[in-house]
Parts: structure tokens; sequence; C-alpha cells
């Protein structure tokens, strides 16, 4: 994908940035295809995520995002889209019941090694 200059921030078309913190607001939205759906259908069904067939592809693919997100100095937070899967947006990091998809201690370690958690 495209990527930025670390100095070129991301505001609205004729915005000027002056040091205020910039915020991702929606970052992520990765899918993992469930094991039931049949081969045929999950071209059409998941083209529209990041979509991955197991839980290792979509932790590395967090992994880089958070690695990407870390890289940048301008960004002051970010919301990760999303936590749960809700109603038909299947691309949580948890299942609607709040199973979940990828170890939850991999992930705090990904967030303990790039962000100052204040600890």
């Amino acid at each position: 994908g495209a990527r930025l200059d670390r100095q070129q921030a991301v505001l609205v078309l004729g915005a000027r940035y002056r040091g205020q913190p910039v915020m991702l607001t929606e970052v992520g939205g990765f899918l993992l295809i469930p094991q039931h759906v049949p081969a045929e259908e999950r071209d059409m069904l998941y083209q529209f995520y990041g979509s991955f067939n197991n839980s290792e592809e979509l932790l590395a693919q967090y992994r880089d995002l958070m690695e990407g997100i870390a890289s940048l100095p301008f960004v002051a937070g970010f919301c990760y889209t999303q936590l749960t899967d809700i109603e038909q947006e299947v691309n949580g990091l948890l299942t609607y019941d709040r199973r979940a998809k990828v170890a939850p201690e991999q992930v705090a370690e990904i967030h303990r090694r790039l962000f100052d958690l204040g600890g």
C-alpha cells in the first residue's frame, strides 16, 4: 500500500498542521474467515476485508499494522476496528460471544513492546 513520509500528516484538505495530536479513528478491520464457510463462497463473502485463513496470519497482519502506527511520531492514538464482531461485521478480534480469535496475551505483548502504556 501507499506509505506516508514520516513528516507528512494526514489532514482535511486545506487544514494546517500546527502540532495538534492526530488520531487514527478507525484502523484494522481484519477478518478471520470462519472454517465452516465453503471455499467457493469465501471470495464473494469476504472480498471487502483483509481476510485471513488462520489466527497466525491475522495476528501477523495486526502486528504489522501496530508497528506501522508506532512508527508515526505525529499519531497520538488510534481506535482499532473492531474489538468484537457485531451483527454483519465479523472483523473483530473477539467473536460476538467474546471468544478470542487471536491470543489476547499476544496482542497485549505487541502493545507492550510498541507503545508507552504508562507503566
